[in-house]
């Protein structure tokens, strides 16, 4: 029996779907044509349309930006259901791909 199944049970089921509710909030109020697509795991995806970005680096910092505000919304939202501060550290990793798999 594994000693991180209470995290990884905690992670899966309370906090990622919590998080995606942060996200897909942000993204819908961004204005911009983006979709939630999937979470795998401790993947999630957005499909963002660069038509409405200047350039891509452009899509890739309001891409980090939405999901580091979800992250700090998640928290918030966190601490205020379970009255707990949560003290594990998280970190986004963001890889960009376009539509055909390759890598910008």
């Amino acid at each position: 029996t594994s000693c991180n199944y209470r995290i990884q049970g905690m992670a899966g089921a309370d906090y990622v779907p919590m998080y995606m509710c942060c996200l897909d909030m942000i993204q819908r109020c961004s204005g911009k044509r983006v979709a939630l697509v999937r979470e795998i795991h401790d993947s999630i995806e957005s499909l963002y349309k660069i038509d409405d970005y200047g350039s891509v680096e452009e899509l890739k910092q309001e891409a980090r930006r939405q999901y580091e505000e979800a992250l700090t919304r998640a928290h918030e939202v966190w601490q205020e259901w379970t009255g707990f501060q949560l003290n594990i550290p998280l970190r986004l990793d963001f890889d960009f791909y376009t539509h055909t798999g390759e890598s910008v």
